[in-house]
């Protein structure tokens, strides 16, 4: 008998025992129910991604860890050159430490966990961090390593969080900008599109260009004002263009997502206390692992 037929599937379970009928019936149950079942999965797995970036975008602005670098001239890292702050993911200018790249980024990697180094992905760009001109590099936290273009660094972690306090920890102020497939920023922020920047008015490289940004110190609204250096990639050019973004709704495309952006400024405030040590901790190495987890799952985060 062909059981590929409705009308002599049929039969054949007509002729059976009542068990071997109900073991036929599940059979075609099974093979029906596995596109169902793969819906499942994938609303599933759907669920799960969006809670993992409602936590990511909770933990940006909240607790996570940025990059300090000491850069130094020499390879037994003793002539100092200057200490820089890091936005972990931004993508930076190279300023004048290369003439071969662009841009570099920084990407933790390895977080301390159970005794482990602390490991820091770097790499350079020749352009917007978009095309590599080096093998990504991992560099050991603590140790002397080969850095931006000729020079060798060392790098540590710090935590930016309300409730840090001394001098291990990050004061970075940093933007958030935001991209939505409505009106009004409204729906969930488009993830391939969310990007981060520093505030400090660090160079950042830009397509054929580069810029600064520069928060203003308003307490109660974002204020942001960028300059932009068309055709220079080092933030060295006297032709600049001058931009202040505040943080409210702003349309984009009429025909087409994303239809709005929107522009947050993050800025760590005074600690109150050091009580909570070890939970501030716990929750910053949560919500680096979410970064990471968050990065794996969607590119471009």
């Amino acid at each position: 008998l062909k059981a590929s037929a409705p009308s002599a599937s049929i039969a054949f379970a007509a002729a059976l025992p009542h068990r071997a009928r109900q073991r036929a019936a599940g059979a075609r149950r099974g093979i029906f129910g596995m596109a169902s079942s793969a819906r499942r999965r994938q609303a599933a797995a759907g669920a799960v991604l969006a809670i993992v970036i409602r936590l990511v975008r909770l933990c940006v602005g909240m607790e996570t860890w940025d990059v300090a670098a000491t850069i130094y001239a020499d390879q037994f890292c003793f002539d100092r050159v200057e200490d820089v702050l890091l936005l972990d993911g931004a993508c930076y200018s190279t300023m004048s430490y290369s003439n071969t790249s662009v841009a570099f980024r920084v990407r933790i990697v390895g977080f301390g966990n159970r005794g482990a180094d602390w490991v820091v992905d770097y790499q350079e760009f020749s352009d917007d961090c978009n095309t590599p001109v080096t093998a990504s590099s991992s560099l050991v936290v603590g140790t002397c390593v080969g850095f931006v273009g000729r020079y060798r660094g060392t790098l540590e972690v710090k935590l930016r969080s309300p409730r840090c306090t001394g001098e291990s920890c990050s004061r970075l102020a940093v933007a958030e900008q935001n991209f939505y497939p409505l009106d009004n920023c409204q729906g969930d922020p488009i993830v391939a599109y969310r990007r981060f920047v520093p505030l400090q008015g660090e160079c950042m490289a830009a397509h054929n260009s580069s810029q600064q940004y520069v928060v203003m110190p308003d307490t109660n609204r974002t204020r942001i004002v960028r300059t932009d250096y068309p055709g220079d990639t080092k933030c060295s050019t006297m032709n600049t263009i001058e931009y202040t973004v505040f943080g409210i709704c702003y349309p984009l495309y009429d025909n087409k997502s994303p239809r709005s952006f929107s522009w947050t400024a993050h800025k760590v405030g005074v600690a109150v206390s050091s009580a909570r040590r070890m939970l501030q901790l716990g929750s910053a190495h949560l919500c680096a692992m979410l970064l990471l987890v968050a990065r794996l799952v969607v590119p471009f985060i």
